[in-house]
């Protein structure tokens, strides 16, 4: 790298908002992380369905609660909630990343999954989930993956079972038990 008597050496310019606590508890974020740019490491079933059924280990490990989530061929979308014991969002994401890696690596070892870093937007108390929910959902339609919301099988909503009573029956027919969270659906119950 060249040096320029004076000046400080250029730096990567931070996406994360400053003096933001992104270790604070109740924070909603919607979230993009991005595959190693020019792959499609999630078009591997196996690995897709690796994210996801961790993703949803996420809430039990006290990180974040994942409302919604959408897993494309080579990028992710998700709407979460940090939880009380999250160190830092962006420790919680590595750790999601490193973890990832570590068990698609034992079997393809060359993989690189992630692209660095993730786009972050912390929601206000004034914005409504539906509107980013509604997004990260037609996520698959808008890139011609399938014809309709609910027939990816990596996309979810994520109700928790204290909330799924308030589904009408024909919700609850478009539900998934968390313990099978792969395949058609419009929402994941966690808890049942």
């Amino acid at each position: 790298m060249r040096s320029w008597p004076g000046l400080s050496p250029p730096r990567k310019n931070s996406l994360r908002l400053p003096g933001f606590d992104y270790s604070a508890p109740n924070v909603r974020y919607f979230l993009t992380i991005s595959a190693d740019p020019g792959t499609a490491p999630f078009s591997q079933p196996w690995i897709a369905e690796l994210i996801v059924i961790n993703l949803l280990k996420l809430d039990q490990l006290k990180r974040l609660r994942i409302n919604c989530y959408c897993l494309m061929p080579d990028h992710m979308h998700l709407l979460a909630l940090s939880l009380p014991g999250m160190k830092h969002l962006s420790q919680a994401i590595k750790d999601f990343e490193r973890f990832i890696t570590g068990r698609v690596r034992q079997v393809q070892p060359q993989l690189t999954l992630w692209q660095g870093g993730y786009y972050d937007h912390i929601l206000r108390e004034d914005e409504a989930d539906d509107l980013i929910i509604g997004y990260i959902m037609r996520n698959p339609v808008e890139a011609a993956l399938t014809r309709e919301v609910g027939e990816w099988p990596y996309a979810k909503i994520v109700i928790q079972a204290e909330d799924a009573k308030r589904l009408t029956p024909a919700e609850r027919a478009l539900a998934r038990p968390a313990s099978d969270p792969i395949g058609p659906g419009l929402y994941i119950i966690m808890g049942l």
